[in-house]
């Protein structure tokens, strides 16, 4: 019976303290494609010494 009575005035000690959360943080993946871009040229520009235009 006392620890009945006891239990109880514990958990009515600590009701009145109880709070909502002030934030949420969220855990997880982020899912995104990745996309590798290489903008070196597979060999060395020409001239056309007629035009002189640039061509790769």
């Amino acid at each position: 019976m006392k620890r009945t009575v006891i239990a109880l005035a514990l958990l009515g000690a600590f009701s009145g303290t109880t709070r909502a959360q002030s934030g949420v943080t969220l855990y997880g993946v982020l899912d995104l494609p990745i996309e590798f871009v290489n903008h070196m040229a597979s060999s060395a520009p020409t001239v056309n010494a007629a035009t002189g235009a640039i061509t790769q």
